[in-house]
């Protein structure tokens, strides 16, 4: 049986209705559809044949969880009805005479892709590698960090979470570079990731805050990707030393 699961991003429970609706439809004609919110920790996307987004758009602009879920390795068409954060409804247009179509064109009737294209859209995402660890492993991992003052290279690597960019994205990389030198030995790496987890909630739980969410969805979505950095660094040995402790001790 097919399995489609509809995710919802929504400011009024519009989208929500919309997802449920369409799902009560595919079950009708034998499909496994289920309905979540997009920042449920439950979602598995590799748990379903076919994804459908449903977001709502406020003030021009999607949800900044929407942008977060959608990455490269993740396949989708914008397309007619959806609607551009701008406001207007993408179109088919034909482009033999320029015209505005009514319907979707016919499969035959669409241009095939160029080889570059092709050749750029086959290259799979580069990731990490990650362990297949459960939250016992994780806790042991992070209760295994060395103890004692934030060195430089922890203190650098926290910085990374104001570097600008997508909130999500910026401290997810500030907690796994956190967490790889903490792994490397460098001492510190506790505090600052609890520092970090403590601001990153304030942040997008704040009045006001595009995209704001929920405290349990901000405390969700910050152990999703604390046990997936955990999980990166889950195949190195646990370090002891900070590197330039090493560095200055061979130098004497």
């Amino acid at each position: 049986m097919t399995r489609v699961l509809l995710l919802f991003s929504t400011n009024f429970g519009l989208s929500q209705r919309i997802c449920e609706r369409i799902a009560a439809l595919l079950r009708e004609r034998g499909v496994e559809a289920r309905v979540a919110a997009l920042t449920d920790p439950g979602v598995d996307p590799a748990d379903c044949d076919a994804i459908v987004i449903g977001a709502s758009i406020k003030h021009g602009k999607h949800q900044p969880s929407v942008l977060e879920f959608i990455q490269r390795h993740h396949r989708y068409v914008v397309a007619w009805p959806s609607v551009h954060p701008s406001g207007n409804v993408y179109q088919w247009i034909d482009e033999r005479t320029g015209q505005t179509m009514d319907t979707p064109p016919r499969v035959a009737d669409l241009p095939d892709l160029p080889a570059a294209w092709i050749d750029g859209l086959a290259v799979e995402a580069k990731g990490h590698d990650k362990a297949d660890i459960d939250l016992q492993q994780a806790h042991a991992i992070l209760d295994g960090l060395p103890e004692g003052d934030p060195c430089p290279h922890v203190l650098a690597s926290a910085g990374k979470a104001i570097a600008g960019g997508d909130r999500h994205d910026s401290y997810n990389e500030a907690a796994l570079a956190v967490l790889g030198a903490g792994r490397r030995g460098c001492p510190g790496a506790k505090p600052i990731i609890a520092r970090l987890r403590a601001t990153f909630v304030a942040e997008v739980t704040a009045p006001g805050t595009s995209g704001r969410r929920t405290v349990p969805e901000a405390e969700a979505e910050w152990r999703r990707g604390m046990l997936g950095a955990l999980a990166i660094i889950a195949g190195e040995p646990q370090g002891t030393v900070c590197p330039d402790d090493v560095y200055q001790w061979g130098a004497d």
